[in-house]
């Protein structure tokens, strides 16, 4: 399932965005927009997380007396 947003870019980020985009159509790649700001955003979430997601693995660990 796919939902509409709406984003306000700063233009520093719109010529981001841009940059990426001409750089995969160059390279015959996704040039759909979209998918480039999706895959950002999954990008920054595994980032953000995965500090958390390394606790959780620490916890699992057995521990040693």
């Amino acid at each position: 399932m796919k939902r509409k947003i709406t984003a306000y870019l700063s233009d520093e980020t719109e010529i981001a965005l841009t940059e990426i985009y001409l750089a995969r159509y160059r390279n015959d790649r996704s040039i759909d927009k979209s998918k480039i700001v999706c895959e950002a955003i999954l990008l920054l979430y595994n980032l953000e997380f995965s500090e958390f997601k390394e606790k959780d693995k620490s916890n699992d660990l057995p521990r040693r007396n």
